[in-house]
């Protein structure tokens, strides 16, 4: 294997023959003689030496290759290596003060290759110092030591004169030039001196969030940082943030409220701005891509390429908690025509809406809400850990909108796990948590998907949970809820023996939600009111399906599923309850297994294993499937 250090140019080689290639343009400085090249084929690299070339409006390049290597037609591309064959580039990882000048050639067409060379240093700071009129090319080999994390290699820029340095991709000299990373991939925080803990990476944070936005991934090396606020991904977008699994660890230090949580972004969802403008557009059908409003000028208001909100025209922009099931999401917006008065969205809105409207993201009271929002972020491979104390809880991660996005492989401890307002299109998976709860924690655990949630997929989470005995809140480990359609919360593994719980699953005014496969260990549900339960279906809901429960309790449990409604006309229908088992366990005094409240239409109970009763209180047109648990055999 060829273990020169190459550069890569980006010049575009052309297969001529099985020794022969052009690029275009006189590339006499590169492509010399004796040095050595590296072509990449479909069959992998290849290495030679140039024999020979021919420079002018196209450099032509024979080359010897090493072995049995050939070019072929599926050319792809070309790096030279640091020797030229004559000694000139020695080993460059050698002592800082190991110097390549244009004194070095030993043929003067080899001087520019020299200075495009140039010499290894030891820091930033000499970076900064090098003379752009010696060497244009130089490997330090750290920030400010050797081995931090900043070493790589930089490139003189001749034709930038305006960029800032940036103190990890961009350094700026004295004498004004611009000193560019030559790589590929994400940013390593290490480049930008991203501290250890416990010292506070916040201000590092922000600077390698700001060079990546929308541009580039960030890397976490494996190693300990800490902060003492919320990471902000404001601004971030088509963007990757991981590590290498546990090994990459990000711990939140603080010790007062609401600087408690890892990452999260800082906007305002659907319910939550009452500034909104709205822009009415004609009914949409599932099919639809292209949106008409119904004043063309409305179009101007839209900018292309930016997440908004889209629903139905009935209030949905200023009431937070409302009980009806409507349809909101967020779309993302490709083109817009201004003189007929459309939009096109990048993929159908997948749902018909009468009536519907198109909010503004931006508003009077929150100007910046747009860049809270999330469009095509992966946040992966990472550990995370926020205080938890009776008085104090953090939270992972944070979203106020996720459209196509992709959150996966965390591991860590939290008070609370994930949540999001507006999570389209996403998935999220792989989380692997322990959770403290006190009495004065959060009253959401696990998955919380609330307001314009559509179409996404939150699966696979173990949550092992202590502390929770005397907590006298409401303990969701999943929340659904306020115009969420399409959510599915499958393959939730909960280990929470000694502790007592409420709620395990919630679904209110939601459309075709599912929560499948949950495994719960606990000592007793201890649910309070009738209406409070381990899995609900509450107010104003349809087409949901809660099944394959199982449930292990060392104590007693009250109404394990309870479904209730109306909410202002809009009731609890179409819900089906399937294969819940109670492995172990009694029913308290109240003897209720399942509670179905007033005003419920078409309700499916069925495989239903444990003891206890259903209370049904006579739903308006209840279809219930289920036959009496008198008649079914026990968990036993």
């Amino acid at each position: 294997v060829e273990q020169l250090p190459w550069f890569d140019w980006g010049d575009v080689p052309t297969y001529v023959s099985a020794t022969e290639l052009t690029l275009p343009g006189d590339l006499s400085a590169r492509y010399l003689a004796a040095r050595r090249i590296r072509a990449t084929i479909s069959a992998g690299n290849i290495f030679g030496t140039i024999t020979s070339g021919i420079y002018g409006a196209l450099t032509t390049v024979v080359v010897v290759w090493d072995g049995a290597g050939a070019l072929d037609s599926s050319l792809t591309g070309v790096a030279l290596g640091l020797d030229d064959g004559h000694g000139a580039f020695a080993a460059l990882a050698g002592s800082s003060a190991q110097t390549f000048d244009v004194s070095d050639a030993q043929v003067p067409t080899q001087a520019a290759a020299l200075r495009q060379v140039g010499r290894v240093v030891a820091s930033y700071a000499a970076v900064r110092s090098l003379d752009s009129t010696v060497t244009t090319y130089t490997m330090t080999q750290g920030r400010s030591s050797t081995g931090d994390g900043g070493q790589g290699w930089f490139r003189a820029d001749a034709s930038d004169t305006t960029s800032g340095d940036n103190d990890g991709t961009i350094l700026v000299a004295t004498d004004g030039m611009r000193w560019k990373r030559l790589f590929s991939g994400a940013l390593n925080v290490l480049w930008f001196g991203m501290p250890l803990y416990p010292t506070d990476m916040l201000a590092t944070w922000n600077k390698v969030r700001d060079v990546a936005a929308k541009t580039y991934d960030i890397y976490f090396p494996g190693n300990h940082y800490a902060t003492t606020e919320n990471l902000t991904v404001n601004g971030l977008g088509g963007n990757d943030i991981y590590g290498d699994g546990d090994l990459s660890w990000i711990e939140n230090i603080a010790t007062a409220a609401p600087s408690t949580n890892v990452f999260e972004s800082y906007g305002y969802g659907r319910g939550e701005l009452p500034d909104y403008t709205l822009y009415g557009l004609a009914d949409i059908a599932a099919a639809d891509q292209t949106l008409t409003f119904s004043t063309v000028a409305d179009a101007a208001n839209i900018t292309a390429g930016l997440l908004y909100y889209l629903g139905s025209n009935d209030n949905l922009w200023t009431d937070a908690t409302l009980p009806q099931p409507t349809f909101c999401t967020l779309v993302k917006v490709l083109s817009v025509d201004t003189t007929v008065g459309t939009i096109t969205l990048d993929s159908p809105v997948g749902v018909a809406v009468v009536n519907p409207v198109i909010s503004n993201t931006n508003t009077p009271t929150y100007p910046t809400s747009q860049t809270g929002l999330m469009d095509h972020l992966s946040i992966h491979d990472l550990r995370l850990t926020c205080p938890q104390t009776a008085t104090l809880y953090g939270e992972g991660i944070i979203i106020t909108g996720s459209y196509k996005c992709h959150y996966y492989n965390i591991s860590g401890e939290f008070g609370r796990v994930f949540s999001c307002n507006g999570l389209v299109k996403s998935h999220v998976h792989d989380f692997n948590v322990r959770v403290d709860v006190y009495a004065a924690s959060s009253t959401r655990l696990g998955a919380e998907i609330k307001f314009g949630s559509y179409n996404s997929t939150v699966e696979d989470f173990t949550l092992d949970v202590r502390n929770m005995d005397g907590n006298t809140l409401a303990i969701y480990f999943a929340d659904l809820g306020e115009q969420v359609h399409g959510i599915q919360i499958k393959n939730f593994k909960l280990n929470a023996a000694g502790c007592t719980g409420k709620y395990l699953a919630n679904i209110t005014n939601s459309t075709d939600c599912l929560i499948e496969n949950i495994a719960a260990t606990l000592k007793t549900i201890n649910s309070g009111a009738n209406t409070d339960s381990s899995f609900a279906v509450v107010d104003g809901n349809d087409h949901n399906r809660i099944r394959h429960i199982r449930l292990r309790l060392a104590d007693t449990f009250d109404n394990v599923v309870s479904v209730t409604g109306p909410a202002v006309g809009y009731p609890t229908k179409n819900v089906e309850i399937e294969d819940v088992v109670i492995e172990s366990g009694a029913p308290s005094s109240s003897n209720q297994l399942i509670n179905l409240a007033e005003e419920l239409k078409n309700i499916s109970i069925k495989g239903i294993k444990g003891p206890g009763a259903i209370q049904d209180r006579k739903s308006t047109r209840l279809n219930s499937s289920h036959i009496p648990l008198a008649r079914m055999p026990s968990a036993a």
